[in-house]
Formats: structure tokens, C-alpha cells, sequence
């Protein structure tokens, strides 16, 4: 059973790179450098699916895709550690013209081998420890680099390095969630929070999601910087459930999750190694993401879902054309679009919301509010039935210490 699940998690983790790199140069250039280094006519970067073999870049052979069970480079991922062929009668009759082989493994990010780099010869080759340390050293190259061409993708020069900046802020900790509360607008009580991106940057101080996200949307490091946040915001949520122990966290979750293979066991380990429990989590997903990918409701919302976790349509109000495949979507709850609430006070807004939130009691939603900024605006929203608000009359996004301070004051 072990076997199986390394090699499906092994799977998905190669899926993460294999059709990104087929034509980056740079892998191609360092794998010529690789060939001359240690003076082999051919050199292959392979990365290795549940089926298949990827080549993706090599140096006298053709890239291209094989069967993963008729490749020297199977044993390599299975095991995980280097393999060297030097006798041709050891050799697979499939790759009866090689008479040395030396490969050894791609680990991912996961830490999880993905593929290999091997090196292959005609002619009988000794290969010393130096030598094989070296190729384990170029495989760790090969490696930042497919994770490099994963997370920035290909656009121009100065988007690329852009993103290769906001790769390296995530990496290092300078993005960080900020807090804003949930309150119920009877009590006052904070019933969640919301965490939010803020760029912590050295020249530039801090920096408000708008200069960063949608650049990281561009490309998968968007969802780097969504476990980030998750993982980060998690254990601050683990510390504040000792004082307030129905707290529960809404992170937002991008659409490119909905369409990443292991984003169920990503989200679900991430919180798990927290030390939260999924219940506590509401993943905020907007109606355009949703539908964009799903239109029948989304095999990953309803994963999630079956794993605790709860799914709240973000910016709700705003998509009024496509209102019955909302109603179809595996969600247990709305956040009611700040336009609804700017038009608050105005007899089409104030019946605007309480239609909203008709429909949203009929399907079994709750419903929260967000951009109240007024009390006039929270007096409405409750009158109109609304139980939960969020916005800058309650209090703005706070760095975690802060919000330690205010869960204290209101508790």
C-alpha cells in the first residue's frame, strides 16, 4: 500500500513540470554543458509519470515520451537512488545499444523523485563516486530549474524576472497573512478571520496585494503563495483556538488549484501539519473561478468538502447571469460583493441584499457582508437579516500580533 501511494503522490509531482519545459533553452544549454563535462555522446532529462517517460531535454537522443515500464530510468525514480549499468548484458534488450548507463534521481519539491538525469554510452564507462556526487549536483540543478519554469512559466524577460523575485519573497518569509475579523453584528463577537497577503519587502515596505497577486496569478506561483499563507495563517489559528476555540480561518484559493491534480492532498496536508483540524477552514473561491473551470460544480470543491473543509463563493452578487449555476456549485456559504454594500441606503440596494440573502436562507447558505464601513451600512445589513459582517468599521487587516491584541480586548 506504501508503494502505492509514493507512487501516485510521485505521479502528481512530476505532473507539476512535464509539459512546461519541452522548449526552455536554458535546460537545453545546461544539458550540453552536462555532456561535455563528463564527456558522455548522450544525455537525457527525463520526468516520469504514472505511465510514461517524459524526455524533455537531451544531448544525442530525440525528446520525446515512452513507456515508463520499457525505460532505463523506471528503477531510478521507483527506488529513489542513483543506478549504474556498466555491463551490457545487465542492460534492458529494449536499450541493447547502450553499454553504460548512469542515472540518477530528480527529487521535487515534494521530496519525491520526479524523473532522472542519466547519462549513456556506447562503449563500456567507469564512473567514479566524484563523478556520480557531481551528476547528483547537476541533477539539483535540473531541478531549480524545471521548479523555476513551473512557477514563472514563459512570459517576457521582465515579467519573468519579476516573478522569479516574488518566487524568492515567498520562499523567504517576506509574504505574510494579515487578519481581518468576522463579526457578528448583533454582538460584535469575532467569529472568523480572513487572511490576507501582505508583502513584507525590504526596499519597498510593505505592500498591499493588489502590487503582487496578480502577477503571482500569471504563473503556479500563485499557488505557492496560497499554501504560504494557508500554512502560515493555520498555525497562528492553531495558537488562537486555545482562547477562542470556535475561531474558525477563511483563506482565499485561487482558480489554478482547481485545476492542479494534487491540490486536495497539498490544502488537506498543509492544514493537517498545522495541527488544525479542516472543519475550522472556510476556502473562499470567487463565482468566476469557480465556473470557469467547473461549470458542474468542481471534483475538488467537493473533495474538499468531503474532508471538512467549507466552501464559502466570494464577491457573490456580482454574477447575476449565471445565478442557477451558482445555485449548483458544492458551496456552503456566500461573502456578499462591497458593491452590494456601497449601494446600501437606496431602495434598489437595500432589495438587492435582502433578495441575496432570501435566496441564500432558501439554499441552506450562510452569508457574510463585506466592505461595511459604516454603522448606518451594518444597521441595514442586519435589519436586512445579514447575521455576519467584515470591513473597516470593525477593523482593517492587522498583522498577527495585532489581531492577538484584539481577540484579547474582545474576549
Amino acid at each position: 500500500m506504501e508503494r502505492i501511494v509514493r507512487k501516485r503522490q510521485q505521479h502528481l509531482s512530476a505532473r507539476h513540470y512535464i509539459g512546461r519545459s519541452t522548449t526552455d533553452t536554458a535546460l537545453s544549454h545546461f544539458v550540453r554543458l552536462v555532456a561535455d563535462h563528463f564527456g558522455f555522446p548522450m544525455v537525457l532529462v527525463n520526468l516520469l509519470d504514472s505511465e510514461s517517460q517524459h524526455t524533455i531535454a537531451a544531448v544525442g537522443m530525440d525528446t520525446g515520451i515512452r513507456p515508463r515500464s520499457q525505460t532505463l530510468c523506471h528503477q531510478v525514480v521507483r527506488d529513489g537512488r542513483p543506478t549504474a549499468l556498466q555491463d551490457m548484458d545487465v542492460i534492458p534488450a529494449s536499450a541493447a545499444h547502450v553499454r553504460s548507463y548512469i542515472g540518477v534521481p530528480i527529487i521535487g519539491r515534494e521530496g519525491i523523485a520526479i524523473g532522472s538525469l542519466c547519462l549513456l554510452d556506447t562503449v563500456p564507462r567507469e564512473f567514479g563516486n566524484g563523478q556520480l556526487e557531481k551528476l547528483q549536483s547537476a541533477a539539483a540543478v535540473v531541478r531549480d530549474q524545471l521548479e523555476l519554469m513551473r512557477r514563472v512559466g514563459s512570459g517576457p524577460a521582465g515579467s519573468t524576472a519579476e516573478a522569479e523575485i516574488l518566487a524568492a519573497a515567498i520562499d523567504s518569509g517576506q509574504i505574510v497573512p494579515f487578519y481581518q475579523p468576522v463579526v457578528d453584528l448583533a454582538s460584535g463577537k469575532v467569529r472568523s478571520v480572513e487572511a490576507l497577503a501582505r508583502w513584507h519587502h525590504p526596499a519597498r515596505g510593505l505592500i498591499q496585494p493588489g502590487g503582487f497577486v496578480p502577477l503571482a496569478e500569471d504563473s503556479d506561483i500563485v499557488i505557492d503563495l496560497d499554501l504560504s499563507i494557508l500554512r502560515q495563517a493555520a498555525t497562528d489559528l492553531r495558537h488562537w483556538q486555545s482562547r477562542t476555540p470556535d475561531l474558525r480561518l477563511n483563506v482565499n484559493l485561487s482558480a489554478r488549484h482547481l485545476d492542479n491534480p494534487d491540490a486536495l492532498v497539498a490544502l488537506t496536508d498543509t492544514v493537517l501539519d498545522a495541527g488544525i483540524s479542516p472543519d475550522s477552514i472556510d476556502f473562499e473561491v470567487t463565482e468566476t473561478a469557480a465556473l470557469a473551470f467547473h461549470p458542474g460544480g468542481g471534483h475538488l470543491l467537493e473533495d474538499l468538502r468531503a474532508c471538512g473543509f467549507r466552501i464559502v463563493l466570494d464577491d457573490f452578487g456580482t454574477g447575476f447571469s449565471s445565478m442557477e449555476q451558482v445555485m449548483n456549485l458544492p458551496i456552503d456559504g456566500i461573502k456578499l460583493d462591497r458593491s452590494v454594500t456601497a449601494a446600501l441606503g437606496t431602495l434598489v440596494g437595500d432589495a438587492v441584499l435582502r433578495a441575496l440573502l432570501g435566496l441564500a436562507d432558501d439554499l441552506g447558505f450562510d452569508s457574510v457582508i463585506e466592505g461595511v464601513e459604516t454603522s448606518e451600512q451594518a444597521a441595514r445589513a442586519r435589519k436586512s437579516g445579514c447575521l455576519l459582517g467584515q470591513g473597516f468599521l470593525f477593523a482593517p487587516p492587522l498583522a498577527a500580533n495585532d489581531f492577538r491584541q484584539l481577540l484579547r480586548m474582545a474576549g
